[in-house]
């Protein structure tokens, strides 16, 4: 019995108020991760709240109300980039103004016993708030700090971080990736926690497989140059020209107003391929579109790349994938155990891999199975147990924060 009331304990939530900042435009799959967190610790009686972006951040904002979250918007304006005109200038300035003031209305109307902060704009924004002693503060960081190599912005980025990090009580990766390269710009490693992401809902089927249909390699993400989009199409298209039976589809939004989606959507037109490069824009049946795909495909080429989401969703639907050796993607996807992971960031080398699954039936469907039973380590009851024991620590001004270990965090998923 004593046994039972300590799991209790550890899965019950009910003595934890949490209040997140989620003041993003897109609803991208770091938002989803966040979410679904929230959402994960509501489940076990947690009061939660959040804010969110009021003037753009419709489809975050629809997203949480879908699951019944409680949530107050405002003009959350906090990237860091330079203002392009006098009214982009005047809108930042009110935005930051206004959100200041909902930020602390906010505080004293729910009274939360910790502040989660979910990107880097919103956790400086809020590092007043969250340096406060009467109540725990966390950064869950989206990627990996990536600091700009130019002199002056390196510099700026760079104070930046030092200020969240001094500001927050705990700094929650979901890589071992992200926790080096953070312990590295800050030079301190004590607040910095790995935790990593919950694993997607299973997704019940909603159309049966076709059975003469081609073989389909399927990537998800943004079309955009750091997620490896141009590196998928240059390695994908001698492959599919010597494989009449595969389809290459890329499903995901492409950046507003950049024009790298038009240039690669021309590069696939004129492989003369068309037909077979399919580009399926956002969509929201993500597992259903990985469900008997022959490979989910994680090109990115970007040390940002923390623990992309689509890799839990691959998993869930029991679709190996091949990956770059980039970033956080080697500690999600286990080289010849649950996929395959390419010997370096090139067109060679990815299609390499993508040619040795596509040839050989058993290895794929070996890799398959273990990728579908490698989402345990993922599954919210893990996950959302170890949030509740860290939301329940004291704020690190009264008890010093546990050094982070790698060898300590791959245990706890």
């Amino acid at each position: 019995m004593a046994e039972a009331r300590g799991i209790r304990d550890i899965a019950a939530a009910e003595d934890l108020r949490v209040l997140c900042l989620v003041p993003s435009i897109p609803l991208g799959g770091m938002e989803r991760a966040s979410i679904r967190l929230m959402e994960a610790l509501a489940r076990r009686g947690a009061e939660t709240a959040f804010i969110t972006e009021a003037r753009w951040g419709g489809a975050v904002r629809a997203r949480i109300e879908a699951g019944g979250g409680r949530q107050i918007s405002a003009p959350f304006v906090t990237d860091f980039s330079r203002p392009k005109s006098g009214t982009q200038l005047a809108w930042s300035l009110r935005s930051h103004a206004c959100s200041a003031r909902d930020l602390r209305r906010a505080i004293t109307a729910f009274q939360p016993r910790a502040l989660l902060a979910t990107s880097l704009g919103s956790a400086y924004f809020a590092r007043r708030e969250a340096s406060r002693a009467d109540r725990l503060s966390v950064f869950r960081l989206p990627n990996a700090p990536e600091p700009s190599r130019l002199p002056l912005k390196g510099a700026a980025d760079r104070a930046i971080w030092r200020a969240v990090g001094a500001a927050y009580d705990r700094l929650v990766c979901n890589s071992d990736h992200t926790a080096r390269r953070l312990a590295t710009l800050l030079d301190d490693d004590r607040k910095i926690v790995v935790i990593r992401n919950i694993a997607p809902d299973p997704a019940p089927p909603l159309t049966p497989a076709d059975a003469d249909a081609p073989r389909r390699l399927v990537y998800v993400g943004r079309i955009t140059e750091a997620k490896g989009v141009g590196l998928l199409l240059e390695a994908a298209i001698p492959l599919l020209r010597e494989h009449a039976d595969v389809a290459l589809e890329l499903a995901g939004p492409e950046e507003w107003r950049d024009g790298f989606g038009a240039a690669i959507r021309a590069e696939a037109a004129q492989s003369g391929l068309g037909s077979r490069i399919r580009f399926l824009g956002e969509i929201d049946d993500v597992q259903e579109r990985l469900r008997g795909a022959a490979a989910h495909l994680c090109p990115s080429i970007s040390q940002g790349d923390s623990a992309p989401n689509a890799i839990l969703d691959a998993k869930r639907a029991g679709a190996p994938t091949i990956a770059t050796p980039i970033a956080g993607l080697p500690e999600l996807v286990r080289h010849e155990r649950d996929g395959l992971v390419a010997a370096a960031p090139t067109a060679e080398a990815l299609r390499a891999e993508m040619a040795r699954l596509l040839s050989d039936e058993a290895l794929r469907a070996r890799l398959a199975a273990a990728a579908a039973a490698s989402i345990a380590a993922h599954e919210e009851e893990t996950i959302a147990a170890r949030w509740i024991a860290l939301m329940r620590g004291a704020p690190a001004h009264r008890e010093a924060a546990q050094a982070f270990a790698p060898e300590a965090a791959h245990a706890g998923g």
